[in-house]
């Protein structure tokens, strides 16, 4: 994996951290319609709805449908933290990407050994066969 892409996925999780961060905190006083979340997420945050997406699944974000004040049919899609959440700082979530940062850089560094080993042997097999 090129250092490119290493840095391209560093600024992911980073992004991803940031996400939840922004979700948990905006969900701390309450549910609120996931419509106006992903509005608000595209406009602070300049995120898709995937990324979001992702980062409530992170975070353990329930989604409750809510029915519409005054209108017996209508209803609206909320999210909402679950109750072991209310209460918690980003710290679980922000140490969740943490870990998953390191994992990802030891993954990538033996992609690369393994690419280094895979040269190596093909290289043996070359000059023996010379």
């Amino acid at each position: 994996m090129s250092m490119t892409e290493r840095s391209e996925g560093k600024k992911q999780s980073l992004l991803l951290m940031n996400t939840c961060r922004w979700l948990q905190e905006q969900l701390r006083s309450g549910a609120k319609p996931v419509a106006q979340l992903i509005e608000q997420a595209r406009a602070e945050l300049q995120v898709s709805e995937h990324a979001l997406r992702r980062a409530k699944r992170m975070l353990g974000v329930r989604t409750v449908r809510q029915a519409a004040e005054g209108e017996r049919s209508a209803s609206v899609w909320m999210w909402e933290l679950g109750p072991e959440r209310e209460d918690q700082p980003m710290a679980a979530a922000g140490e969740t990407s943490e870990a998953a940062l390191v994992v990802e850089e030891l993954a990538e560094g033996l992609d690369e050994l393994l690419g280094l080993l895979s040269q190596l042997i093909e290289k043996f097999h070359t000059r023996r066969k010379e």
